[in-house]
């Protein structure tokens, strides 16, 4: 009796282990993956699709204080957040060349809605890729939420970064 030598449990595995593969393949196709923005001097983000297309970021850097961030505030539709002063205070130096916006907008909202995040940074530390420390402030571009809070410290030899959420109380951060 000819035959290629294949079991029918053998080509029920090979069969099985290709569905896998596809399915594994199918779901890293739509995971979603932040988008790199720009912002323009009137606050508009170009790159976001027109259900978003209002939506204004403004940072004010101050003009007395070098590296402070003396305004933060996000519009989204009709709702806006102006970041508190008592956040603002947690950015030690921050510079326009600094800025670093990403977003996403493409994924299922049943675990985080749309949103952009804001990364103010200082730029000379970045350029030489110092361990240099951040605040990344995220918004839902649903609502203009602010949604979390973050410390990013970038590790040494080029390992990467380390986030760390800071816990907010009233708008603040809470002393733990």
């Amino acid at each position: 009796m000819g035959g290629t030598g294949l079991s029918g449990a053998s080509v029920l595995n090979r069969t099985t282990a290709l569905l896998v593969a596809l399915a594994l393949s199918t779901g890293a196709a739509h995971a979603h993956r932040d988008r790199i923005l720009s912002l323009r001097a009137d606050g508009a983000i170009p790159e976001l699709p027109a259900p978003y297309a209002d939506t204004r970021l403004r940072i004010d850097y101050s003009t007395t204080s070098a590296g402070r961030v003396s305004q933060l505030s996000f519009t989204s539709g009709k709702r806006s957040t102006t970041v508190p002063s008592c956040l603002l205070a947690l950015i030690s130096r921050a510079s326009p060349a600094g800025l670093r916006l990403t977003g996403s907008w493409y994924h299922e909202r049943s675990s985080l809605p749309h949103y952009i995040s804001v990364e103010l940074r200082d730029a000379e530390a970045v350029q030489h890729q110092a361990g240099y420390t951040a605040q990344r402030f995220l918004f839902s571009l649903e609502d203009a939420r602010l949604l979390e809070v973050s410390t990013i410290t970038r590790l040494p030899n080029d390992q990467g970064e380390q986030s760390q959420a800071i816990p907010l109380q009233g708008g603040c951060p809470s002393r733990v």
